[in-house]
């Protein structure tokens, strides 16, 4: 039963404690202009009647709904950050507008390099499809990238075990991707908002900073380490992708050579 809670909870998490954030980041930002006692009319007195009525119960609930509205609208999807199947969607943007220098260059694969040559020596060993240049390497990869959530989909239906593993690692890197921007947000307008010395303020704004950069990094390692999920359920041939060659199998179950690709 709990096995089947999990996934659920995970649903959830990630918007409602990315609401809760951007919410106290407003408190802090506007709560010293909210009423302290019952305004005489207005939008605000009827509010206030309604929660003297239902009770803290009813509105504390109500906050949580909010929280996770809001965070349900400005949650961002690992997955929509990859694509275009290799570079994050900004960076290939970018690439496209300057097309020259340093940004001609930019690569961001996510898949570790492990996964990587597994992929590349099961595509050349096993089905016959030889990668030959890095190039046709960051292509292969690219395509893959391209078919990951059918690829997940189909995951799911035959091994939930390698799925729950990938579905986990993408979840984890889902939470700390969406709650770094706000925690940081709120961990510098406390250090800006306090009676501290102006040095210690720069000082805590720079260590929320780092953090912040420390809970993206642990998001992209965690987006890498489920697309290994991936990777590894197509070497072992529980997948199979429209971008790998699939191998002819004889009527007795012997697999010879690949079907030759067409154009």
């Amino acid at each position: 039963m709990l096995n089947s809670l999990l996934p659920g909870l995970r649903e959830i998490r990630t918007p409602l404690a990315t609401g809760y954030l951007w919410l106290l980041n407003l408190w802090v930002l506007f709560g010293d202009r909210m009423p302290r006692q019952r305004p005489a009319a207005g939008p605000l007195a009827g509010l206030w009647d309604l929660a003297g009525y239902a009770g803290k119960g009813a509105v504390l609930a109500a906050l949580t709904f909010t929280a996770y509205l809001v965070g349900s609208l400005v949650e961002l999807n690992p997955q929509r950050l990859w694509a275009h199947g290799g570079r994050p969607e900004l960076l290939s943007r970018l690439r496209d507008l300057f097309r020259r220098g340093v940004l001609k260059r930019v690569r961001a694969v996510p898949f570790s390099a492990q996964a990587e040559r597994d992929l590349v020596t099961y595509s050349t060993e096993d089905l016959g499809k030889v990668i030959d240049s890095r190039w046709a390497a960051t292509k292969l990869i690219q395509s893959v990238m391209h078919e990951e959530r059918q690829l997940a989909t189909r995951l799911q239906a035959q091994n939930a075990e390698l799925f729950g593993r990938y579905d986990r690692l993408l979840a984890e890197s889902a939470f700390r991707l969406n709650i770094a921007p706000p925690l940081v947000l709120l961990l510098a307008l406390l250090s800006w908002r306090s009676a501290l010395p102006a040095g210690i303020q720069a000082l805590l704004i720079i260590l929320s900073l780092s953090y912040g950069a420390i809970l993206v990094s642990q998001a992209v390692m965690r987006a890498v380490q489920s697309r290994d999920v991936i990777a590894q359920a197509l070497v072992v041939g529980i997948l199979e992708s429209k971008s790998l060659p699939r191998p002819v199998r004889s009527p007795d179950g012997a697999v010879g050579e690949p079907k030759p690709t067409v154009g």
